[in-house]
């Protein structure tokens, strides 16, 4: 039955140390007993878990918690001994903790947001806040009122001298106010017309991408931002390797 075996004995199972006839025993069990069967395969689980997803020190921390229940087993005769349960306890908390941690730091759109800081404001415009939309936006943008920048800079019209900056001003308040839909379309209209914005609107690009649960494009946009060796190639590069981290793998991060 799936109850005679301990969290301990399972472990030295998963750890192959046990003797041939002992192995031999266990395996046959296994086969005939549904029960054991998914006690040892989620143990398996939880071991692959902390062996491809924790740093070193929590694996250390896991691996002389096993340690310990092994001494215990010198000492104790009877089934689950308390220590065996303290390690199966510890083990799951710091799992949670993996979870928890990776979850938060590893989604793609709390990558995105951590990397998101306002464009600088180019343009002087003390003493000109009232005299076009332009102006006004950008003093709303300065203000991070992004909801009167959006409708400033939405005002202009493709004749203005200022409609690519604009475009380009449009899209980061949008990303700003979290209107992540709507920010693609001014980007991309920067990127087509190659203008001064063109690889702060590709670094730009990537973020609403990866917001909007579009990872695939993101990276191309990110490494063709390393590529071309820009002033935003090392931030493009630490965003991609966190996109690329192992610890991605878990199934709830995206």
């Amino acid at each position: 039955m799936a109850q005679e075996y301990s969290f301990e004995e399972i472990e030295r199972y998963l750890e192959g140390d046990m003797d041939v006839a002992e192995k031999e025993t266990f395996e046959k069990l296994l086969s005939g007993d549904q029960g054991l069967a998914r006690r040892v395969k989620e143990q398996r689980e939880a071991h692959n878990m902390v062996e491809l997803y924790t740093r070193d020190t929590i694996k250390s921390r896991v691996r002389s918690i096993h340690d310990k229940v092994k001494n215990q087993q010198s000492t104790h005769t009877g089934r689950f001994p308390i220590m065996g349960i303290a390690a199966s306890l510890a083990l799951l908390a710091v799992i949670g903790i993996m979870y928890t941690y990776v979850s938060v730091n590893y989604n793609s759109q709390n990558l995105a947001g951590d990397a998101f800081e306002l464009y600088p404001n180019r343009f002087r415009t003390m003493g000109e806040a009232g005299q076009n939309a332009f102006n006004q936006g950008l003093t709303a943008y300065d203000r991070q009122d992004f909801a009167e920048a959006i409708t400033q800079f939405a005002k202009l019209m493709p004749d203005n001298e200022k409609y690519l900056d604009a475009q380009f001003y449009l899209g980061v308040s949008y990303l700003g106010a979290k209107q992540y839909g709507k920010a693609e379309a001014p980007f991309q209209l920067v990127l087509g017309e190659n203008s001064l914005y063109e690889n702060s609107a590709k670094w730009y690009l990537s973020l609403v991408y990866l917001h909007l649960d579009r990872e695939g494009d993101a990276k191309k946009i990110l490494q063709e931002i390393i590529d071309g060796n820009s002033p935003k190639s090392q931030s493009a590069k630490e965003l991609l390797d966190n996109l690329n981290s192992k610890l991605r793998r878990l199934p709830f991060i995206r």
